[in-house]
């Protein structure tokens, strides 16, 4: 076999390309059983450990870049725009850019099917079978995707904003829709788990039948043998 001079050899390997990862690249606090490591599993080219804790403290953060890796700035998700939350009077009626000024009812029909739309999605990413919770942020996330589809679902000059007054309610119609979803959504895994069931006690029943019609069957043979056995018998004395 050839011998590949590119590779390095086992010495040069251990002296220069393995690195013992024992401090965090965020905080540079060494590694612990409360600050375990945690890799990016990206790409090739992002691939890098950082702490639990602190990994997930930076992408949760209001930074304008915390969706990024923090040692590369690799983009790693899509991170929705946060609306214009404002105090100030409210714009005039021929600004439609806030959610306030939507008195078109076809322009309410648009928003409310963007909020249901991005609302589906935490349904989509949550696993009912498991002990996994929708938070509040999540609902949140998503309510700024709603505003933000606006812009190009009803091709606006920007997305929609709103006034501070009004997010409470909007927040609490959200969850409504969630706590609703969510139900139709456990209902219907139970629906379908009852379905199942009620396949597999079917097909008891139909194996259960069918190996009673072969024991019948069975039997009906063991009698006619022993009908023509005897009439051997007869036939023989």
């Amino acid at each position: 076999m050839a011998v590949n001079r590119t590779l390095p050899t086992q010495r040069q390997f251990f002296r220069k390309y393995l690195d013992v990862i024992g401090t965090c690249d965020i905080c540079q606090e060494p590694f612990d059983a409360e600050h375990a490591p945690a890799r990016i599993r990206v790409s090739d080219q992002c691939q890098h450990i950082s702490g639990s804790t602190c990994i997930r403290r930076w992408l949760e953060s209001d930074v304008e870049n915390s969706n990024t890796c923090p040692s590369c700035r690799t983009v790693l998700f899509h991170k929705p725009r946060v609306p214009k939350l404002s105090n100030a009077p409210l714009p005039m009626r021929d600004d439609p850019n806030w959610i306030e000024n939507l008195y078109i009812r076809a322009e309410k029909d648009q928003f409310v099917t963007c909020l249901c739309g991005a609302l589906w999605v935490i349904y989509d990413e949550t696993d009912t079978t498991e002990d996994e919770q929708i938070t509040d942020d999540d609902i949140e996330e998503q309510i700024y995707e709603a505003l933000s589809d606006t812009k190009s679902v009803l091709n606006w000059s920007g997305p929609l904003n709103i006034r501070y007054e009004h997010w409470p309610a909007l927040e609490d119609a959200a969850k409504l829709d969630v706590i609703f979803g969510w139900a139709v959504v456990v209902i219907s895994d139970e629906d379908e788990d009852e379905d199942e069931d009620e396949d597999e006690d079917e097909d008891e029943d139909e194996d259960e039948d069918e190996d009673e019609d072969e024991d019948e069957d069975e039997d009906e043979d063991e009698d006619e043998d022993e009908d023509e056995d005897e009439e051997d018998m007869d036939m023989g004395d």
